[in-house]
């Protein structure tokens, strides 16, 4: 198979990339990997995490027939660092792709990267600007379809469906049968701005919302909230159900990426995995998109995992695991080895369900962010942003919390009795035997993972008003970017 016979928008990710070194080998049980990521899902969108709305009666079936993790978290509470951190199994503190420094560089080896080197046929296909070539994130891909292009439309005029799943459909109709494949799919609808199609809104909106709330609540964007206060209560109420039309449409197409390859026959032989790379708030803590925080409303992400043959169908697991766990987890389950010690677990290890392992997420200076804002009216408000003028860590064990901040902030959460992190067990400048315990955990985890170069203790050069659209040569894709609010 060459790389233009899929007569798709082909990008060849792995010209001129030179084989990963981790890998041991040509050697896997041919396990066929399908590794589907819910751009901006938190897990309390979906029904069988406590949604009362029906947002996600297709994906309650699947996770019935599957294995459903409660207590699963990401590594960060943006696209670029969560997606960095699943490919490569290492903490932003690691791979550093994050919102100083906008891609990710040429280590540490992918997940991608491994499985090629493996044997595996790799095929990517995203509606998201950000996990794109220019980002760093398709490292490994033979194939990666970036869906948003005009010209990848272009050659779909005559078929219907999602973008991503015709892309998919593609794949496998031209693939090798006797090669398996390791397959990833960014759906990116339930990211702002928040506009489901019917029937999705009349099945989840309550139908007495004048059309012109819904018309105010779908035009307004986090600047909106950050700048002037003008989001209201009312507007966020519109907004969640909004957000939650989207999840609807997402578990139905979804649903019909599963047909597609129970069609082809090859459903059974594969491992089907199903998570978000990370939440958003929707005026939670004060907040509106995913900036600025590190709170469980952009952290606790969603997690099914259907096993070939529909091994340990109707699981529930309550251990704690984090995004970076995916990596080893996937290794492990393709019989694929690799040299260097993995910084997650293997979630299917012995005794792994017993676990409640201490995960990390990291913010960085939101050099992104801000760049979103005019800079003139940025640089006239600074005073309302100092307090996000910081990098934050957090940890957190399923019982406890830790949130961590450069300005020497710190914020303590017993989640175990109060998940909604409302109660900060140290305001007003107290103190609880848990901050030591919680602050050592972080201070551990930072020690192993941070890397051979130190994280410099200020901001990078023009952090403050550069953003990606500095480093984009792609009228295509600043296009794109904007459209979701990433660029001005």
């Amino acid at each position: 198979m060459t790389l233009n016979s899929l007569g798709l928008v082909l990008i060849a990710a792995m010209a001129g990339v030179p084989g990963c070194t981790g890998s041991r080998g040509p050697a896997n049980n041919g396990t066929n990997v399908l590794l589907i990521v819910l751009d901006t899902v938190r897990a309390d969108r979906f029904s069988c995490y406590g949604n009362a709305r029906p947002t996600t009666p297709g994906m309650d079936l699947v996770a019935q027939n599957g294995i459903r993790f409660e207590n699963f978290y990401s590594n960060s509470s943006w696209t670029l660092a969560a997606h960095a951190s699943l490919f490569t199994g290492t903490y932003p503190a690691r791979h550093r792709a994050t919102q100083e420094t906008l891609s990710l560089g040429a280590s540490p080896t992918t997940l991608a990267e491994i499985l090629s080197d493996a044997g595996y046929e790799t095929f990517g296909a995203s509606l998201n600007g950000v996990v794109s070539i220019k980002s760093g994130l398709t490292r490994g891909f033979e194939t990666f379809v970036e869906a948003f292009r005009r010209e990848f439309k272009a050659t779909i005029k005559n078929e219907t469906g999602h973008l991503n799943n015709i892309a998919f459909k593609r794949f496998l109709e031209t693939s090798d049968r006797e090669q398996p494949f390791f397959a990833f799919l960014n759906y990116i609808s339930a990211h702002a701005p928040y506009t489901p199609p019917e029937p999705y809104r009349s099945r989840i909106l309550d139908g007495t919302i004048p059309e012109e709330r819904l018309t105010r609540a779908a035009k307004l964007r986090m600047t909106d909230h950050y700048m002037d206060g003008s989001v209201t209560e009312e507007d966020f109420s519109v907004l969640s159900q909004l957000y939650d039309g989207e999840v609807n449409f997402l578990d139905d197409h979804i649903i019909r990426l599963l047909n597609i390859l129970k069609e082809d026959g090859r459903l059974e032989e594969t491992l089907v995995i199903i998570t978000s790379d990370h939440g958003e708030n929707i005026g939670d803590h004060g907040h509106f998109a995913h900036v600025f925080s590190i709170y469980n409303t952009l952290l606790h992400i969603p997690l099914i995992v259907v096993l070939p043959h529909g091994r340990n169908a109707g699981e529930v697991r309550t251990d704690t695991a984090q995004l970076l766990d995916l990596f080893p987890t996937i290794l492990r389950q393709c019989g694929v080895d690799y040299d260097e010690p993995p910084e997650g677990r293997d979630l299917f290890s012995n005794g792994a369900a017993t676990v409640n392992a201490d995960v990390m997420a990291e913010y960085y200076y939101p050099r992104q962010v801000l760049s979103v804002f005019d800079r003139e009216e940025l640089i006239d408000n600074l005073e309302r942003f100092a307090p996000y003028m910081r990098r934050l860590r957090a940890v957190q064990n399923g019982e406890y919390k830790l949130i961590w901040g450069s300005d020497g902030s710190r914020r303590l959460y017993h989640i175990g009795e109060a998940p909604g992190e409302k109660d900060d067990l140290l305001s007003g400048g107290g103190d609880h035997p848990m901050k030591s315990v919680m602050l050592a955990k972080l201070e551990a985890l930072l020690e192993v993972h941070h890397g051979d170069t130190p994280i410099d203790p200020v901001p990078p050069v023009g952090w403050m008003v550069s953003g990606m659209e500095e480093e984009i040569d792609d009228p295509e894709l600043i296009e794109r970017l904007r459209s979701l609010g990433y660029i001005r």
